[in-house]
């Protein structure tokens, strides 16, 4: 991928096969990075991570994609902001893989 050309950005749909083992394998790899704590997910977090998610309303997890290669991605719950009285966007998850790391 040039340098200046961002990857796209979709919404992941936890309900296909391809999106939900991206969404693992990406969270593995920051699982195992120094800064996520360097071990792997535990197997009932590999399991139970994307049901859990897709049973969440207003959960949502965007993919950044270089080509078919998902490299990062970041996990949303919308939420409600009772001092401005208005929707907000909690940014839970924000992974990219080191090979895409610094990029823009």
């Amino acid at each position: 991928m040039p340098e200046n050309q961002n990857p796209l950005i979709r919404q992941a749909d936890y309900r296909d096969a391809s999106d939900a083992a991206a969404i693992i394998e990406l969270m593995q790899a920051y699982a195992r990075d120094p800064m996520g704590g360097a071990e792997p997910l535990s197997r009932y977090a590999v399991e139970h991570l994307v049901p859990g998610l897709a049973s969440i309303p207003g959960a949502f997890t965007l993919l950044a994609l270089d080509g078919e290669e998902a490299v990062g991605l970041v996990t949303c719950f919308e939420g409600f902001s009772t001092f401005k009285c208005k929707p907000l966007l909690n940014i839970h998850d924000v992974i990219v893989l080191q090979s895409h790391r610094g990029r823009g």
